[in-house]
């Protein structure tokens, strides 16, 4: 099947498209048919998809030993030349207090950073006084105390928690995903609440944002099972993906733009023809080497090779984490699995000779897709849910 379907300025109307240099993308050759094959060779060189053996915990069996029927005396942290009044470090060079809740997601383009929070607002912030000048001229008032991020805007007023942010590649627009299905747009240059679009067709949360990497083009997927497709420059709505059978838990855009691939609590990822709002590929357990039947997708990316390499990788919600070709559906090999669910599933940049994965139960790994080996692994103290 052919999976690479142009996208350029005509795939979606009134969108412009521009390629690396910033030109509009020019008309693309259709893809060599021995691309997949070269991929499914070279990526599955060190394994088959039948997988290394699982690494479970290190089992230390450690105890706290029998209860004793007299108090234990204080520790003495001074003899023991512990200073407790010490203050927590924080390495940090800049902070945030735009919000007065927690922050649940944060994403960033050059100077500008964009947060959403759990006191329902999402925010618009820099580190550099220029910009903040530019941006937002007579609104940011007296400068913050060193080290604190100037605030540009807020959106406020969301209803729910902010769960997740999308900034376009050239800055220019923010997205913001709620938790009652909301999805907010705007531009980066207004004041707070100017500029704001509110899309509320979807009645279930919005699990993921993701801008197209050429152009103002925004992704969104729900708790419902449907994938949105907006125009955050017309401030308008362009296509639905529907056929997911679960919530919708993740997206990404391939590199070249031409594909989106979106994964599913129902097992699957499905990799869409953007133009014509149809699945070209999906990848599932229907040959039983995939991730098992009942285990969500959680985690998920697109090789940074493109059409040289279309691979891409998922995390399940059980610990295991596949990569498959994005042009055909094989499932090409079973990276070792983590002890919970893979929530983070990123490609290196560069190359993309390496997968980086990290799961709840605290594990990071680093896999060499190339020759397939682990090449590095540390544990956390907390989960993790996030790699960049």
């Amino acid at each position: 099947m052919d999976t690479t379907d142009e996208t350029d300025a005509e795939t979606f109307t009134g969108v412009e498209v521009v390629d690396d240099a910033g030109a509009p993308s020019p008309e693309a050759d259709p893809a060599d048919g021995g691309a997949g094959r070269d991929a499914d060779a070279a990526i599955t060189a060190g394994g088959d998809a039948d997988g290394d053996e699982a690494m479970g915990d290190d089992g230390d069996g450690e105890g706290d030993g029998e209860a004793d029927d007299h108090e234990e005396p204080e520790l003495d942290l001074e003899n023991l030349g512990v200073d407790d009044s010490s203050p927590v470090r924080d390495d940090a060079i800049h902070i945030c207090t735009a919000h007065t809740g927690a922050v649940y997601a944060v994403a960033s383009v050059g100077p500008i950073i964009a947060t959403g929070s759990g006191d329902d607002t999402g925010a618009l912030l820099t580190a550099d006084p220029a910009v903040a000048g530019v941006a937002a001229a007579g609104a940011v008032g007296d400068a913050p105390p060193a080290g604190v991020l100037y605030s540009l805007a807020r959106t406020a007023g969301l209803g729910e928690s902010v769960s997740c942010v999308g900034l376009s590649a050239d800055g220019a627009y923010a997205a913001y995903g709620v938790e009652n299905g909301v999805v907010a747009v705007r531009g980066v240059g207004g004041a707070d609440g100017q500029g704001v679009t509110l899309f509320e067709e979807s009645t279930a949360a919005i699990n993921f944002v993701a801008f197209h990497p050429r152009g103002p083009v925004l992704l969104a997927g729900d708790a419902d099972g449907t994938g949105w497709l907006i125009n955050a420059a017309t401030a308008s709505f362009m296509a639905v993906f529907a056929g997911h059978a679960g919530a919708v838990t993740c997206g990404r855009w391939a590199p070249h733009g031409r594909t989106a691939v979106t994964g599913c609590a129902d097992g699957a990822v499905r990799v869409w023809n953007p133009k014509a709002a149809t699945v070209a590929v999906t990848v599932s357990n229907e040959l039983g080497n995939y991730h098992p039947d009942g285990v969500g997708i959680v985690g998920i990316d697109v090789h940074p090779g493109g059409d040289a390499t279309p691979v891409g990788a998922s995390g399940g919600d059980d610990g295991s984490v596949f990569l498959w070709s994005a042009a055909t559906g094989k499932v090409l090999t079973r990276v070792p699995p983590h002890g919970d669910s893979a929530e983070a599933v990123t490609f290196a940049p560069g190359g993309g000779e390496h997968l980086v994965s990290g799961a709840l139960d605290g594990t990071l790994r680093v896999w060499d897709v190339v020759v397939g080996a682990e090449r590095g692994a540390m544990a956390h103290d907390a989960g993790v849910t996030c790699a960049v």
